[in-house]
């Protein structure tokens, strides 16, 4: 079988659509799938991370084409995409996100003869940050919407996105659930350095991962550990990530204006090993989103057996289970966070147990080679149709 999966961004850009996408394609590789990702030569923020051109990566052929000036937010053209799939002839189109490259591969089905798989990644509950992109999505998905007869199966991750979907209008028949974001089974056996113990001996880590962006709620955090800190005075904060460097900014004059000089640590972007050694040597992992729909270091976090402390918005109460793998508190509540990091820190036996937990249900749940079962068969269901 031919698949082609086309996304917008692809490592070494990060993100969480990047990381499905890649281990996606990887998982099908593996399983001797013709695999094809067709991407561009940039990340998320617009940042060139790779040249233009093909190349073989962990046995997927990936081309990284151009890109139209025109830009929408997180969405564009990309250049040559129809000549790239006229030369690979896939029998399954998978694309991601509810973008322009979505829209032409529903123009050229009857021309390619391919099935079309649609995953948006519940664009509603992620928030879509940029003014004309807002303007501009009820019109592309009610054009979807019209042309759904042309998407053989629309993928989504929970049930909150089945039901937006369903909302929007798309036909319930043609959706299925599987379970994303997920994890490759061996980061359950993946036994981290002890990094946090080794940079900040004898201190408790509060460890965020993830975009520097206010809706991810990282100044909630900051907030939270002032008041940890009237009582406990051996906790800290280590946040790494991709930045927007306005909010970046307005963190650091936050981290001043609320005394937490060598309490708060920023770090770049991590490496997946240096990511992995992180998460599974902190105190507790914490994902503060104000708008968030399902993030993958949550899932990640919780594999190394981690517990994580995260919010009740988008689909997190689906990925992380209240009081049993983790805590969930309302969002842009400092204080509420705040006692729910001291909860944490202070009762060893709550984290061992919610560490345990986390491991064993996503064992169960959010393993890739289990979720690339399923979609293995949604493809084969589809292929012949």
């Amino acid at each position: 079988m031919r698949i082609a999966i086309i996304t917008p961004f692809y490592p070494p850009s990060i993100g969480g659509v990047e990381t499905i996408a890649q281990d996606t394609a990887i998982e099908l590789a593996k399983r001797g799938y013709s695999v094809h990702v067709l991407t561009t030569t940039h990340d998320s923020e617009w940042k060139k991370v790779a040249d233009s051109g093909m190349s073989q990566e962990e046995g997927v052929i990936v081309h990284r084409l151009e890109f139209s000036w025109i830009k929408v937010g997180n969405a564009t053209i990309m250049k040559e995409l129809r000549q790239a799939m006229n030369k690979i002839t896939p029998e399954i189109v998978h694309a991601h996100n509810l973008h322009p490259h979505l829209l032409q591969a529903i123009k050229w089905k009857k021309d390619f003869a391919y099935r079309i798989v649609a995953q948006l990644h519940h664009p509603i509950a992620t928030g879509i940050d940029h003014l004309l992109a807002r303007a501009i999505y009820p019109l592309t998905m009610r054009y979807m919407v019209r042309k759904q007869n042309k998407i053989d199966m629309f993928v989504a991750h929970t049930d909150l996105e089945r039901e937006w979907l369903v909302e929007e209008g798309i036909d319930s028949q043609k959706i299925h659930i599987v379970n994303y974001p997920c994890v490759p089974s061996h980061l359950l056996n993946y036994t981290p350095k002890p990094t946090c113990k080794l940079e900040y001996p004898e201190k408790f880590v509060v460890l965020y991962v993830g975009r520097l962006a206010w809706r991810k709620g990282i100044h909630t955090l900051l907030e939270a550990l002032r008041r940890v800190n009237i009582e406990l005075d051996n906790v800290v904060a280590v946040i790494a990530g991709p930045r927007n460097e306005r909010y970046y900014g307005l963190l650091h004059k936050l981290a001043y204006d609320l005394d937490l000089e060598g309490h708060v640590f920023f770090k770049r972007s991590l490496s997946d090993s240096e990511k992995y050694d992180y998460m599974g040597s902190c105190t507790v992992f914490s994902s503060p989103s104000i708008r968030d729909y399902t993030p993958i270091t949550l899932i990640e976090a919780q594999a190394l057996g981690t517990p994580v402390i995260s919010t009740t918005v988008g689909s997190i109460p689906a990925i992380v289970k209240n009081r049993q793998t983790g805590l969930l508190v309302r969002p842009e509540d400092s204080e509420e966070l705040a006692k729910a990091i001291k909860r944490v820190i202070l009762d060893h036996r709550e984290r061992n147990r919610l560490g345990a937990n986390a491991r064993q249900w996503i064992a169960e749940n959010f393993l890739l080679e289990s979720t690339v079962d399923k979609l293995e068969r949604l493809y084969e269901s589809i292929r012949f149709a």
